[in-house]
């Protein structure tokens, strides 16, 4: 029985993952079945019936069977997804977004989620039941979707009051949130719609645009949430912040008062999953729940019951994640099956697809989400091959292969830590290959001469070790993959500093909600009696279990941030499908090597039955069979690879960034976007280079020294180095250190010199001072590492250059078509007194492969232009322009425009509060190329957006689908997290 409703889970799993992957957007509920909603049902209904008359009829014949147990519910899992995924009802909220910004509509719903409260922002998921549109009501009934409505301090009264179950009516534009700005960034909206239901956002701004008119809460997530706020007001009251902070968020999922420093500092060495109250809490709380039950003398029926409903609160509690409710489902499951046995025999293997299948059933969407998948891929490798990696360890890891192993691992640590470039040096993963292959030759053979009896792994401690082979399991089948699918950096210090962390946190966890709890039942318990004592006494309790808690927490923040320290933070490029399934396909290897051991003895003992002529036929059939498919998949499956040029401009804020790549593959970067608080952008711009596979770039441009261009250079360099930095300046006098003012000075625009005291050209001074901490060097003093140092050199120092008009940064022949980089400007001498200096010395960039030409000018304005037009008007003719100063007015000469003639204009524009100029200044440019035919693509409209060429024609791309519907603001949508 265990094994049939495991197959039939993992296969409804199956049937959701094929749907996902293959048939996204298919729609089962065609106009065929619109006229009845039972339909469908009915269909479905019919054709189950007749796969178990099957079953019944055909029972004894077992391949039938099994067949039709693994499709049906194969079956049943896409068509669940495809229910769900369905937006076609007439009352679903998608039908109902506005166009604009400005548009209004408005809704009455319920908060059907506890508030999300940020620093500056509080976040309610409303589901509407009536909306009015054009001034009539409407009610909405069925699948309608949910809208996150976003409410700053400015909406009034309400702000400080809103709460679960409120009822309120909004009036603002609906909105569709904003979806993936990059490739391979983070997509808001399917965030969004995965986790929480939502379809659409609102944005009020003021107290007239939304108010409460009722109330209608749920008595258990109301009880919940009442409970998680006193439990948040004795942590409060017994421990002094940050470590009230990040106890609130271990034990009840409070992550929004965490600073922002100690949450990096979490990612950064693995622990991050601590913060987000993981299956490894709801494993905490049933262990305390059934302590106490325990310690009680509880009757076990009944313990059931407690520690399930135990679980149920605190999964309420921290916000119903998929990773709280796998874990609080599979050990209600153990302890149901232990308690009440029912023929089934209690194990993990059973539990883990039975609660996926349960979760997805009520939300298939959440299938490819990051937090369900680490979730159950952790605890499936726990389960799966702790196993296999025990028995590896056992059998080969002893004697003198103990000593080169753990010399092997300690020693590439210790060589990480203190200099991690020598990891992207060539030559010396060669040369620690080679040695890694000869110490395994040495332990080889001393284990063959003179073995060390005893030493091995089982010997050591029984709990140590055993955590050891879980933490193995665990880095081999989620961490590695999942972190560069998911995060693209690898937490390396997490395979160590998890010995300390996960049992402090176990501590951590159970003391911290024991010690709310008590203060909680103590306030309710002072309240109905009327006796203030009892609270007291129970605040006294609390802070006493806190008082302990307090140096626990300080222990951990402490070790988090210690590995920090030490410990790099690198960043992994993106996995291919094609890798990925073969990773998946060798971990299943490991995990079924006996069955598969016992396959081949079988087939080993058929084969002696068989005569060497039968044998001989066999294995002809077999090679023939073989190379045709090899011939058929070189000849007629596998296209034959085209060298071509790849352009990207990036959306990435108010700032620029370009990604280049030659047909050779050499990549370079042009600018770096601006630096933001929360390091989106930063974020933004290294998920790219890691699904495009960029470790190193052959040139990093900076067209000039302006924040939104040099914002985060200092964090590109230390991940990604580039061989050579090229500016428009001398190198000998960037590089002096100034003071504020000698800086301004040595820029010499006089705009800047007037406004030296505001914002601007402070930020300015600030990035260029953060860009020389980085060793650069002049390139005529720069000398590259000779003879042995090529080994044990790390990237630590980059050549510093400048270019003028007429110079070439790259070329190379490819398929007999040129490929080159060349400087357009700045001059020789450069331009001053102009309406903006720095801008109009910027280094613009001709690139051209082939019959293919682009041209890239950075934030050039109208003075340049003129003097382009002068002197070099025989360059300026190209396909495509990225307009010069992100699309003003005052930069898109319309004499330039014609000497351009540009097929496609990209317009690198996204409006930042207190920053960019407002889109009203684009009107003029955006009609400067439509009048000479040029068609106008804004990255804040399209995302970033891809150019191809094979030198002859070329392809245009966008990162967002356009759709009729507005959209929320980039920095909107940025608020929403």
């Amino acid at each position: 029985m265990n094994n049939w409703i495991i197959a039939f889970s993992y296969s409804f799993i199956a049937g959701t993952g094929f749907a996902i992957a293959f048939f996204p957007n298919f729609d089962i509920f065609k106009p065929l079945f619109t006229f009845s909603s039972f339909l469908i049902l009915h269909w479905l209904l019919i054709f189950c019936g007749i796969l178990l008359l099957l079953w019944i009829l055909l029972g004894k014949y077992k391949f039938v069977r099994n067949t039709i147990v693994v499709l049906l519910p194969f079956l049943l899992g896409a068509t669940n997804y495809w229910r769900f995924f369905n937006t076609k009802f007439p009352s679903h909220i998608k039908n109902y977004l506005d166009k604009k910004f400005w548009d209004r509509t408005t809704i009455r719903g319920t908060v059907i989620r506890e508030p999300d409260i940020r620093p500056d922002k509080i976040n309610l998921t409303v589901k509407p039941y009536k909306i009015k549109k054009k001034g009539k009501w409407k009610e909405l009934k069925g699948r309608v979707g949910n809208v996150l409505v976003r409410l700053k301090p400015s909406v009034g009264e309400y702000y400080e009051t809103c709460d679960y179950g409120d009822i309120i009516e909004v009036s603002a534009a609906l909105l569709s949130p904003m979806g993936r700005q990059n490739p391979c960034g983070f997509d808001y909206k399917e965030y969004l719609r995965s986790m929480w239901g939502v379809y659409a956002c609102m944005y009020p701004r003021d107290e007239k645009q939304v108010k409460k008119i009722g109330e209608n809460p749920g008595w258990l997530l109301k009880f919940a949430l009442d409970l998680k706020k006193e439990m948040i007001r004795v942590i409060k009251k017994t421990l002094p912040y940050p470590q009230s902070a990040f106890l609130g968020g271990v034990t009840l999922g409070t992550r929004g008062g965490v600073p922002p420093q100690m949450k990096f500092e979490f990612q950064a060495t693995g622990v991050a999953h601590v913060l987000s109250v993981s299956g490894l809490h709801a494993g905490f709380i049933a262990a305390l729940f059934y302590i106490i039950c325990t310690l009680l003398k509880i009757p076990k029926k009944p313990r059931w019951f407690i520690v399930s409903f135990g679980l149920l609160i605190f999964t309420l509690i921290t916000g119903a994640r998929p990773a709280t409710m796998r874990a609080s489902i599979m050990y209600s499951m153990l302890l149901f099956f232990n308690t009440f046995g029912l023929g089934l025999k209690a194990s993990t293997a059973l539990t883990i697809p039975v609660s996926g299948m349960l979760i997805l059933i009520f939300n298939p969407l959440l299938l490819p989400s990051a937090s369900f998948v680490l979730s159950y891929m952790a605890v499936w490798s726990l389960c799966h091959l702790s196993g296999p990696v025990q028995t590896f360890f056992e059998t080969h890891i002893r004697s003198w292969y103990f000593v080169f192993f753990f010399f092997v691992i300690f020693g590439l640590t210790t060589i990480f830590c203190l200099n991690y470039p020598l990891f992207l040096n060539k030559n010396f993963l060669v040369f620690i290959f080679a040695v890694i292959f000869v110490l395994f030759l040495i332990a080889k053979y001393l284990h063959k001469i003179n073995p060390i009896e005893g030493l091995e792994m089982s010997r050591l401690s029984g709990p140590l070790v055993s955590f050891f082979y879980a933490q193995f399991a665990i880095q081999l089948g989620m961490m590695i993959p999942f972190s560069a699918v998911y995060f693209r950096r690898f937490p390396a210090a997490g395979a160590y500093v998890n010995f300390i962390a996960i049992p402090l946190i176990g501590f951590i966890v159970m003391v911290g909600f024991l010690s709310g709890l008590i203060g909680a039942a103590g306030t309710y318990f002072s309240g109905l009696l009327g006796l203030k004592i009892i609270s007291d006494v129970a605040t006294f309790i609390a802070l006493c279990l806190n008082a302990g808690n307090y140096w626990l927490c300080k222990l951990f923040t402490g070790t988090a941030h210690f590995f920090f320290k030490i410990f790099p933070y690198p960043f992994m490029p993106t996995f291919h499908t094609w890798w990925l399934v073969s990773y998946y396909v060798v971990i299943l290897l490991m995990v079924n090597y006996r069955y598969i051991l016992d396959f081949l003895q079988s087939i080993a003992q058929r084969l002696k039955y068989y005569s060497r002529e039968d044998i001989y036929l066999r294995a002809s059939i077999t090679f023939v069979a073989i190379v045709l498919l090899f011939f058929l998949y070189t000849y007629k499956v596998k296209k034959t690879k085209v060298q071509t040029f790849r352009a990207t401009v990036l959306c990435a804020g108010f700032g620029n960034s370009i990604v280049l790549e030659s047909p050779s593959g050499k990549s370079f970067l042009i600018d770096t976007s601006i630096r933001d608080p929360g390091g989106f952008n930063f974020s933004s711009l290294s998920a790219v280079f890691s699904c495009y596979h960029i470790n190193e770039f052959q040139a990093l441009i900076l067209s000039n020294l302006k924040p939104e261009n040099t914002g985060n250079v200092y964090g590109v360099l230390e991940y990604f180095p580039a061989k050579e930095v090229i500016t428009p300046y001398d190198p000998a006098q960037l590089l002096k250190r100034r003071s504020y003012q000698e800086f301004l000075n040595f820029l010499g625009d006089f705009e800047l010199l007037e406004k030296w005291d505001t914002a601007y050209p402070q930020k300015l001074y600030a990035n260029v001072s953060l860009l020389l901490e980085r060793n650069l060097v002049p390139q005529k003093l720069y000398r590259k590492p000779r003879g042995w140092r090529k080994i044990f050199t790390g990237v630590k120092s980059f050549p510093l250059k400048t270019v003028k008009t007429g110079d070439i940064i790259y070329s190379e022949k490819v398929n007999g078509k040129e490929f080159y980089i060349m400087a357009l400007w700045p001059p020789e001498e450069k331009l001053k007194g102009t309406s903006d200096d720095i801008g109009n010395n910027s280094v613009v960039l001709r690139v051209c492969y082939g019959n293919f030409s682009m041209l890239l000018p950075s934030d050039i304005r109208n003075e340049a232009e003129l003097e382009m037009i002068e002197k070099i008007p025989q360059y300026l003719k190209s396909h495509i322009l990225v307009a010069p100063y992100h699309g003003h007015m005052n930069a898109s000469y319309e004499p330039w425009l014609n000497f351009v003639k540009p097929e496609i204009v990209i317009i690198h524009h996204v409006y930042a509060r207190d920053w960019s100029f407002p889109d009203s200044a684009l009107a003029l440019t955006i009609q400067r190329c439509k009048n000479i035919g040029a068609k106008v693509l804004r990255t804040s409209e399209y995302g970033a957006i891809t150019i191809i060429s094979d030198g002859e024609k070329f392809k245009w791309a966008a990162c967002k689908k356009q759709k009729k519907e507005g959209r929320s603001s980039y920095e909107d949508s940025l608020d929403v997290f």
